[in-house]
């Protein structure tokens, strides 16, 4: 199979094992310092989101919980959570999380210089296959719930919101009942292009209305924008 197609199954996987737990959480304004990270002979920069702390590499419990949601293709490089759980580390692991970032890469491409032609013909898979993918009796979402031991209801394709020359932000909504109690999660997955490497963004928060899509949406914009500025 080849670098595209991996890449493709490993990301259309991930949009639907990108699972959530709900709690409370908080922003406040801070100018983000970006981590970086060497895939191959590139090294990509990855600013948490502006009121995020990074998480992942705090502790063990912390960077398992990122981990659990990761298809086994990709490779987790970050994860944040709000400033006001992270100030209270004991909590942030313990705690469920309504809102939280992860950020990782695919296995076989850390070293494989990013295409414009490979960009685009993910995306055209992207726009094409993805709704039909979150079929809650399909594959994939049993996949999911075996691997999570969660249950996945009405798995919904909100469309994309953001199509450029080296990004692709698409949403889902869905609903989770984890030890039977139910949430609400609204999922965006970024498919970006930086520093001729490949990764795939990810933003989870609680929520169903129109006002928490469209600041889901604004957010994931301004984060994917962020990351792309860091990286030129």
């Amino acid at each position: 199979m080849g670098h595209k197609a991996n890449m493709k199954n490993a990301f259309l996987i991930l949009t639907c094992v990108f699972v959530f737990d709900a709690a409370a959480g908080a922003q406040k304004p801070e100018l983000p310092k970006p981590d970086t990270f060497q895939l191959g002979a590139k090294a990509v920069r990855i600013p948490p989101p502006e009121g995020f702390t990074e998480a992942y590499s705090r502790s063990a419990p912390l960077a398992t919980r990122f981990i659990m949601t990761e298809d086994e293709a990709n490779e987790v490089l970050t994860g944040h959570l709000p400033d006001a759980m992270m100030a209270q580390l004991k909590t942030a692991e313990d705690a469920e999380w309504n809102f939280y970032t992860k950020v990782s890469v695919n296995r076989s491409l850390k070293a494989v210089d990013a295409t414009q032609k490979i960009f685009d013909g993910v995306v055209t898979v992207l726009e094409q296959q993805t709704g039909g993918l979150l079929d809650p009796n399909g594959p994939i979402i049993k996949k999911a719930e075996k691997e999570t031991g969660l249950v996945i209801k009405e798995p919904k394709y909100l469309g994309s919101f953001e199509k450029g020359p080296n990004v692709f932000s698409l949403m889902m909504i869905m609903n989770i009942e984890s030890q039977g109690k139910p949430y609400t999660v609204l999922v965006t997955v970024s498919f970006l292009s930086v520093n001729s490497r490949f990764i795939n963004a990810y933003v989870a928060r609680s929520g169903s209305t129109k006002a928490d899509v469209e600041t889901l949406r604004d957010f994931t914009k301004k984060w994917t924008a962020s990351i792309i500025a860091a990286n030129k």
